[in-house]
């Protein structure tokens, strides 16, 4: 479905940036992002942490600020 397929090809996306030291680095009102979302990002780090462990890489709250959109714009895709 659409929600696993465009996790499938950000994730992707996301990994060359971070491998290559390209990450994104800016996501709209970040600061408000960190304090509503927290627990997202807990989340995320801890779901990335062999990946980041692997690759020797760090997962910027940016990137995953558009991993949260993704779900937001995509959730009502989402049927098991």
């Amino acid at each position: 479905n659409n929600l696993i397929i465009s996790l499938y090809v950000h994730l992707s996306c996301m990994i060359e940036r971070l491998v290559m030291r390209n990450e994104i680095t800016h996501y709209k009102n970040m600061t408000e992002f960190n304090e509503r979302h927290g627990e997202f990002i807990v989340m995320v780090n801890h779901s990335f942490q062999r990946l980041k462990i692997l690759y020797n890489v760090a997962l910027p709250v940016a990137e995953i600020g558009y991993i949260h959109d993704i779900f937001e714009l995509r959730i009502e895709d989402f049927r098991w």
